[in-house]
């Protein structure tokens, strides 16, 4: 009689470790489900520019080993054309940068001087200091990588899977906010450096076309 109660008393103990161990079990792999981090593939799209058409209104400031410039910069983009123009900029009042893709750039100045170039990149260096590659200076003002250059060597983003820093074409670009505009999460305050060069873009507003 005292085997059979003492089977007995194992059979239920056994019975109820099993539930305990399957119910563990159960909660672990719940929890392990819950905490696991975003497949890499969904940062993907964060690589590419999500827009091409914009207008954007912007504080800058250039830093050079020599000296130190700052203007207000209005930033029309479109597929096809561009214009920057700076004001404020080491008190020459207006400076206007126009260009298209196929290569065409025009500076205008305040004192009626017109200045044509290659690109804008010789001019940007030689008016304000800032030598950074317009090519890939367009997807980077909206915290996109550059296909127009070789792969970035270095790409971090946050827990949205936005970039906020990027090495590429020898530049470390670090994205410190972003601002929502419309359903587009777009970067509100850039740093660039390359050397003894750096620049900070403050962006104070966005005008996005999708």
């Amino acid at each position: 009689m005292y085997q059979q109660a003492n089977s007995f008393l194992r059979i239920v103990l056994c019975r109820s470790c099993a539930r305990f161990v399957g119910a563990s079990l159960l909660a672990l792999s719940i929890v392990g489900c819950a905490s696991s981090p975003p497949e890499p593939m969904a940062l993907a799209p964060a690589l590419s520019s999500p827009i091409d058409t914009w207008t954007l209104r912007a504080g800058l400031v250039v830093r050079t080993a020599r000296n130190a410039s700052r203007a207000t910069v209005l930033w029309r983009q479109n597929p096809a054309t561009y214009t920057l123009r700076f004001t404020g900029l080491l008190g020459t009042g207006l400076f206007e940068v126009r260009g298209s893709e196929s290569g065409e750039v025009e500076a205008r100045f305040a004192d009626g001087r017109l200045r044509q170039a290659q690109s804008p990149d010789r001019l940007l260096e030689s008016e304000i200091g800032w030598s950074a590659p317009f090519s890939d200076l367009r997807y980077w003002i909206v915290g996109a990588v550059s296909p127009q250059a070789a792969p970035a060597a270095e790409i971090l983003f946050d827990a949205q899977g936005r970039v906020v820093s990027l090495k590429q074409s020898g530049w470390t670009v670090r994205y410190e906010n972003y601002q929502l505009s419309g359903d587009l999460s777009l970067p509100e305050r850039i740093h660039f450096s390359k050397g003894e060069v750096s620049a900070e873009v403050r962006v104070h507003a966005w005008n996005p076309k999708v």
